[in-house]
């Protein structure tokens, strides 16, 4: 595990590692917005900056077989992908245990969203309909 890393290739029975927080989109338009904190957009902006190198090791100990980043498709659309690159596997997702960024979730109690949000939603209802959007 942890060689070279492609969507495809999920084991049933594997965890789902996340080395950054997510809701980089809200807090980016928000800030678009002057909604945010100076403090959340460091944090957001640093962490685009980093490099998942350092988590190298952590995927090799969990023995990794599959990876993908969390962008414009956001963590379903992203999850959706890799589950069709894979075979005879589901995802599941407990929210809660999902790491989001400082000030996430109040940007979105302000009904701000990533402007990628609208793209996201569809491939979602195609996920729901059993349709390959990626296929």
């Amino acid at each position: 595990g942890a060689g070279m890393l492609r969507k495809g290739g999920l084991v049933p029975g594997q965890k789902l590692i996340l080395t950054k927080r997510l809701g980089t989109g809200a807090l980016l338009a928000a800030e678009m917005r002057q909604k945010t904190r100076g403090a959340w957009i460091d944090a957001c902006e640093s962490s685009m900056l980093e490099s998942n190198g350092k988590y190298l090791d952590v995927l090799r100990e969990h023995e990794a077989c599959a990876a993908t980043d969390v962008t414009g498709f956001g963590l379903l659309g992203h999850a959706a992908e890799m589950v069709r690159a894979s075979e005879d596997v589901n995802v599941r997702l407990s929210l809660h245990a999902i790491p989001l960024f400082e000030g996430f979730e109040h940007v979105r109690s302000l009904g701000i969203e990533s402007t990628l949000t609208p793209e996201n939603r569809r491939g979602v209802r195609l996920i729901r309909n059993g349709d390959k959007p990626w296929a």
